[in-house]
């Protein structure tokens, strides 16, 4: 399935598995620890204002994207992605940590980089690396595995940490793969 979805996009890069993309994520939440939240979640417009490499554009000026990563790590995002990281909208928070998953990553590569074709595997795929970075960065999984203990709903999760309810539907299947044979409380997830 991950194949499928990431076939035509992003760029060939080095190789990370998801462990290794996990690792990143808990020390980039250990650089800004102080953006943490007491119950695990992220002040992303903290954590936007301490990065610094980014720039404002108009919507009109970044037609067809969002934001983009540029080789120097420079993000460039929409204004309306900047407005909904102040106003907390999880798509434009997800946005953002997706593009600081890149400049973290990616910083360098992608100038330099071939796009994917038929042979590139999902973990040497730029987009999946950055995409699993987001997500592991706002959702840690060991709290997410905290809150299946709880049974708090998906909307519960989403709400807690700012994201839309898609990023915590992948998050939880991601967990399911980390944690196989784990019996989750949250009934419908794992159907």
């Amino acid at each position: 399935m991950d194949n499928l979805f990431y076939k035509d996009k992003g760029f060939k890069v080095p190789p990370l598995s998801r462990n290794q993309i996990i690792q990143s994520t808990r020390v980039a939440r250990l650089l800004n620890k102080e953006a943490i939240r007491p119950n695990g979640s992220l002040d992303v417009h903290k954590i936007l204002e301490n990065y610094g490499l980014y720039h404002i554009v108009s919507d009109e000026e970044c037609p067809g994207r969002l934001a983009y990563t540029n080789s120097d790590g420079w993000i460039i995002m929409q204004e309306s992605v900047y407005v909904g990281i102040c106003e907390g909208r999880g798509r434009d928070i997800n946005t953002f940590c997706h593009e600081l998953g890149h400049a973290v990553l990616h910083k360098g590569l992608i100038g330099m980089a071939r796009e994917v074709d038929e042979a590139t595997k999902v973990y040497e795929n730029s987009e999946w690396q950055a995409n699993e970075w987001a997500g592991n960065f706002l959702v840690p999984p060991e709290l997410l595995y905290q809150d299946t203990l709880i049974a708090m709903s998906e909307e519960g999760m989403a709400r807690k940490y700012g994201v839309s309810l898609e990023c915590i539907r992948v998050r939880l299947l991601n967990l399911k793969k980390l944690t196989p044979g784990v019996d989750f409380a949250i009934p419908g997830v794992f159907a």
